[in-house]
């Protein structure tokens, strides 16, 4: 990262900080630009992070809209069925299936719906803990039967931006 900034020519209006953001003296910004983003928004700790710049006004003013960039990550989820054709191996080792980034619909078993939202400017500041309850009606698509699927696996978006 240091030495994008300098080939960029901007080493004097970027500093490059080496460690958790926990654990480091941060200098005082406007805005924090982030991407602590997992397959599952807050698996790398996006939550946790955002949490502690929040209660350190010494750094950062999370009450003004648009602190932190990116402002809110959802993770989205839908039941799948993965009984597709697997390609043969290279003869290295066992084949590996690899799902494109949306399914085809053919795999999809239920709508997605909303699995977590880390929403950096919620009222009353990050949440680290949530609870929902999905339920799905799972529709059989392309001739397969319910009770021959013995395993569902999640298909999981994360999706951030700024609001």
């Amino acid at each position: 990262a240091r030495r994008a900034v300098e080939v960029a020519g901007l080493s004097d209006v970027i500093t490059v900080l080496e460690g958790y953001s926990t654990e480091l003296a941060l200098p005082p910004c406007d805005v924090v630009l982030h991407e602590i983003v997992g397959d599952i928004g807050s698996e790398e700790g996006v939550a946790a992070c955002m949490h502690d710049l929040q209660n350190r006004p010494d750094v950062i003013d999370s009450s003004v809209d648009g602190w932190s960039v990116p402002r809110r990550v959802d993770t989205w989820v839908a039941p799948i069925n993965l009984r597709m054709p697997c390609p043969d191996g290279d003869g290295d080792g066992p084949p590996e299936l690899r799902l494109p980034m949306v399914p085809p619909a053919p795999c999809l078993l239920g709508g997605k719906q909303l699995l977590e939202s880390v929403d950096m400017e919620a009222h009353g500041g990050v949440q680290l803990e949530q609870t929902r309850s999905l339920t799905w009606v799972v529709e059989a698509h392309g001739g397969v039967q319910l009770e021959q699927t013995r395993s569902l696996t999640w298909v999981v978006e994360a999706h951030g931006g700024v609001q």
